[in-house]
Formats: C-alpha cells, sequence, structure tokens
C-alpha cells in the first residue's frame, strides 16, 4: 500500500482507518475530523495511541517523526504509551514545582506570618496574649523579614533582627526568636519553605547568641538596684499571679498585692488601712515606712483595689500576723510561701520589682525615669522630685493599670 501524502489526507472524506506504514494511521471520524493513530504490538499485546489532530502544526511529517521515536522505544522494550503517561507525569510536576516556586516567592514572612497567626490565635487563650504574638513580630521582625520570601530567609536575617536586642532587650529577643521559628516551621508544613530552620536555637544561633539566662545572671551582677535578687521572667509572672490567685491564704493575698505594686516588702508588711484612700485609689505611705525616710503615694491599679476590697478588716494592718493581729506578718511569710509552697525555689519576693522594671524597658513606651519613680526611687534633683510628685501621679496610675492589666491577662 503506497504512502500517505498530505494532499491526499485533506482529499480524505469517508470515514475510516488509513494506513501510512509503521503503525502510523489517519483515522477521519463521521463528524469529519482527522486524527493521527499509532498502532503497535509489544509483548504480545496490540495497543494504539492518538498522537493529535491532523493539522498544519501537526502534519504528516511531523507524525512519522513521532512513530519514528516511538519505534525506537519499542525496540528497546519500552511501552510508548506508559512512557507517554510518564511523560505527562513530570511535565505535571514540573509545572506543579514551578507553581509552588512562584508561590513561594509571594508569601512573604509577613504574609504567612498573619497566616500563622489567623491559624493559631484561638488557642492562645485571649485577645491580648493574641496581639501580643503578632506586635512582637511587627515590631521587631517585619521591617527586618516582612518583604522577604519565606523560602528565602537566612541564618543571617534572623542575625540582623535579633542582634539590636539580644542584650538590651534578652527576654524580648528570645521571644521574637522563637515566634519567627514558629513561622517559619508553618510555612515549611504549608510547602513554603524546606531545609532547616535558621531560627532554631540548638546548633544554630546557639553558635552566634550568649544565652538568655547567662546575660540575665551577669545583667543582675551588674545591676545596683538588683543586686543579688534573683529575679522570675516577667513572660512567667501571668503563671505564678493565678497560681496565687488559687490559694485562699493572707499571705497569697500579701504577694500578689507586691507584686501590683513593685514595692519594698517590708513596706508592704507594714502597710495599714488608714494607709488606703479608696476613693482617690492611691497607697500613701509615711516616711518613717520608706527607705528613703520620705513619704511617697503609690497609685494603685484597679486589681490592686479589687484585692484589697476582698480582705477583712480584722486589725489595723492589712496583712497582719495570725498569731498577733496587732502586728504585721513576718518578714519571711511571703518568702517561703514563693520557695516551698508554690515550687520557685530560685527567686525572690523583692526580685519582682526587678522583674516590674524589665518589664517597662523591653515592652511599653513608658521611659525609665517613670518605672523608677513607680518604685520610689530617687530620679533627679530634689526641684525635679517636687515636680515629679505633682506630675507623674497620673502617669504612674496608667503605668500601673497596664502592669496589673498585663499580670492578669498577659502571656501565660
Amino acid at each position: 500500500m503506497p504512502k500517505l501524502t498530505s494532499r491526499a489526507i485533506d482529499a480524505l472524506s469517508s470515514p475510516g482507518r488509513y494506513a501510512d506504514g509503521d503503525g502510523l494511521y489517519v483515522e477521519v471520524t463521521k463528524s469529519g475530523t482527522k486524527r493521527w493513530l499509532f498502532r503497535y504490538q509489544l509483548r504480545g499485546k496490540r495497543t494504539q495511541l492518538g498522537l493529535g489532530v491532523f493539522s498544519k502544526s501537526n502534519s504528516l511529517a511531523i507524525a512519522r517523526q513521532k512513530v519514528y521515536e516511538l519505534n525506537r522505544l519499542i525496540a528497546t522494550g519500552i511501552d510508548p504509551r506508559e512512557y507517554k503517561e510518564e511523560q505527562k507525569g513530570e511535565a505535571k510536576a514540573k509545572e506543579l514545582l514551578k507553581k509552588q516556586s512562584s508561590e513561594a516567592k509571594q508569601s512573604t514572612f509577613e504574609r504567612v506570618a498573619f497566616d500563622w497567626w489567623t491559624h493559631n490565635k484561638s488557642g492562645w487563650g485571649n485577645p491580648k496574649h493574641a496581639a501580643q504574638n503578632i506586635n512582637t513580630l511587627k515590631q521587631y521582625a517585619f521591617p527586618i523579614l516582612g518583604s522577604k520570601a519565606v523560602a528565602d530567609i537566612t541564618v543571617t536575617d534572623i542575625k540582623k533582627c535579633l542582634t539590636p536586642i539580644w542584650e538590651s532587650k534578652t527576654e524580648t529577643a528570645s521571644r521574637v526568636m522563637q515566634r519567627i521559628e514558629r513561622v517559619l516551621n508553618y510555612a515549611k508544613s504549608t510547602g513554603l519553605r524546606s531545609g532547616e530552620n535558621p531560627a532554631q536555637w540548638k546548633n544554630n544561633l546557639d553558635a552566634i547568641f550568649p544565652p538568655a539566662a547567662r546575660l540575665k545572671k551577669i545583667k543582675a551582677l551588674n545591676d545596683p538596684n538588683q543586686g543579688h535578687f534573683a529575679s522570675l521572667e516577667y513572660s512567667a509572672l501571668p503563671k505564678l499571679y493565678q497560681q496565687l490567685s488559687d490559694r485562699d491564704l493572707l499571705s497569697a493575698r500579701m504577694l500578689q498585692f507586691t507584686i501590683l505594686t513593685s514595692m519594698r516588702t517590708t513596706t508592704v508588711l507594714k502597710v495599714q488601712w488608714n494607709h488606703i484612700d479608696m476613693r482617690e485609689r492611691v497607697w500613701s505611705i509615711p516616711a518613717i515606712h520608706m527607705k528613703a525616710k520620705r513619704p511617697f503615694v503609690v497609685a494603685l491599679s484597679g486589681e490592686a483595689m479589687r484585692l484589697l476590697t476582698s480582705l477583712p478588716t480584722v486589725s489595723d494592718y492589712i496583712f497582719p500576723s495570725p498569731r498577733d493581729f496587732a502586728k504585721p506578718m513576718s518578714n519571711n511569710t511571703m518568702l517561703s510561701l514563693l520557695k516551698k509552697h508554690m515550687g520557685y525555689p530560685d527567686y525572690t519576693v523583692h526580685g519582682f520589682r526587678a522583674t516590674f522594671r524589665t518589664w517597662v524597658s523591653e515592652t511599653t513606651h513608658y521611659g525609665r525615669d517613670l518605672a523608677e519613680y513607680a518604685m520610689a526611687h530617687q530620679v533627679g534633683s530634689d526641684v525635679e522630685r517636687s515636680y515629679q510628685r505633682s506630675d507623674l501621679l497620673q502617669k504612674r496610675t496608667k503605668l500601673m493599670e497596664d502592669w496589673a492589666s498585663f499580670i492578669t491577662g498577659g502571656e501565660k
């Protein structure tokens, strides 16, 4: 049978199959469509394979070239149909890879961080805790990482984020690192990046930065206001405060009041009901009860007032000794509660003042002087202190409200 020609194929009109040779056929359908077929036999099985519609872009010459290549496959024992399916699979895989690569480039750290936050915020207990998770990233991570594709973020990028705050705001830096790590883990789980997480600490960032715990100890040794008093990290304080709330003990209420006011232990022990102005929400401390021997006014938060109103008035002292109501509690009562009964053997009550100061400096917009004055530290000259006494009470009230809000509803 003579081979087909393009002109002969154009003239075909009757439905049927017309052979060209080497297994190539042109099939004319009832509708007049002309399409290429390749028929072959391999391992005793006859099979046919479609090669597309006859057209200028799929001409007789092209169809013959396809058949030539397919017959070469058959000669080596490869089934053309299986080969074609594999080729389709590879093409799909390449297309998928290309699509994922394109998506990864569009998936910036900021976009993925918000996706991560949206998927997880319901599990963080309260809106304030959820907001803190994204706000620290906005402040410290987005300026460096925000516009970068998550797939391209490296250890160098993480270092740029953390270096400016690792020593000055160690606890905040540690928290930022943890949140970046979680965002990148989320990116990996959703197919947006691969490989090791550049924000992980172990065998990675621990070779670049000194451990946060070591820095904290060094700061304590070099801080004349903190001295040897070990302080709890502020992130752990809400949990402790809740644990204290669960204990029906006057000593637990006293420790809570101490934390809320950031006053010295000896000063809190001596607080009396007539020192408290319930209407103005202030605690006026006599000079005799102050280390500097100057009278001082403490701004009381709503939480501090709630705590006070829940207490019985069985003595002039708000926290009287259970053995003798005419005397205040023992100096070691709160320390014993914290170390022996609450499970915090490495910390001191006085250390909560340092915790308060660290929280102010690392997480708020309040200035250092306001925090120092709130703890009754002397700041500036006598003239400046006179000005502060009349001007800073309102600001200190707002500061102590924010402190109480963090303690009662912050991160756990």
